[in-house]
């Protein structure tokens, strides 16, 4: 199997692995189990986003992929996907594009720490989805469009205006941010709220908080917390995941991994209690 994603759903989060020989998905879901994932050196396509039930497809040639190049996707697949987020920015858009931006679309303003609020737009469709996928700790829906354009033309303009807003921030960048600043629910709404007074606009939505959704509905102070950089392996008990970065815990110390470099890779699974130990810091200091 290759691990070939992770995502979200009313369960809780999970990994996606996908099985080469038969093309079925298998999902693992993180809300404490014991597992131990190891990333083999041989890399397969992940296969081809299908706009029209918003989810990938295994690819239909089993195409290997080199251990060194970017994409997970083969270049048959990735020809046919057909998706570009970035669709103000070309000339050259899909049909299936076309009709997706057709589509409902949200404008959010999203919070991951007083330095860092973001806006974005969405599907109306997946909008809770993709802001599970960001690691947003907490956000408020700005407007509902009838298309991708209308909502591109307000994330446009609040991005460009003196507010002090992101339009972008890097995974890695997510990361820092949830080592070393501690999520507070009373600051969070105070800065959103001051963001909105500024760019005078009243929001659709509730003020929406995610923490029960990345950590199965358990609360964490996560005051032990290592971040481990280009692993090997996934190994611990699993607590939770926020955006694309898994948590797992050992002896009392929390490690949040990225699994961004294990996608496409094939993997071995085992589930036990026997898994493999993460070098701890030698100088360790409160992240807080």
């Amino acid at each position: 199997m290759i691990l070939s994603g992770c995502s979200y759903d009313n369960i809780g989060p999970y990994l996606k692995f996908c099985d080469i020989d038969s093309g079925k998905y298998h999902k693992q879901y993180l809300n404490k189990e014991y597992l131990t994932v190891r990333k083999l050196d041989r890399r397969y396509c992940i296969g081809l986003y299908d706009l029209s039930v918003l989810s990938y497809k295994p690819c239909p040639y089993k195409n290997k992929l080199e251990l060194g190049s970017k994409p997970n996707n083969c270049s048959d697949c990735y020809s046919k996907i057909g998706f570009n987020p970035a669709f103000y920015n070309t000339k050259k858009i899909s049909p299936e594009q076309l009709e997706y931006n057709k589509k409902n679309h949200v404008v959010y303003l999203a919070y991951f720490s007083p330095l860092h609020i973001k806006v974005g737009i969405a599907s109306e469709k997946r909008a809770e989805l993709r802001l599970l996928e960001q690691g947003v700790r907490s956000a408020f829906i700005l407007k509902t469009f009838p298309n991708a354009y209308l909502a591109r033309e307000l994330e446009h303009k609040i991005c460009h205006g003196e507010y002090e807003v992101l339009e972008r921030l890097l995974s890695e960048q997510k990361t820092n941010i949830f080592c070393n600043t501690k999520y507070d629910s009373g600051v969070a709404l105070k800065n959103l709220n001051e963001t909105l007074k500024s760019i005078d606009i009243y929001p659709e939505s509730s003020f929406l908080e995610f923490d029960s959704k990345y950590f199965n509905g358990n609360i964490y102070d996560f005051e032990s917390l290592e971040n481990i950089k280009n692993p090997k392996y996934l190994s611990g008990e699993t607590v939770g995941m926020i955006g694309n970065a898994i948590l797992l815990k050992q002896n009392g110390t929390f490690f949040l991994i990225s699994i961004k470099k294990f996608i496409s890779y094939e993997i071995e699974i085992e589930k036990s209690e026997n898994f493999i130990k993460y070098e701890i810091a030698a100088k360790q200091t409160s992240l807080w």
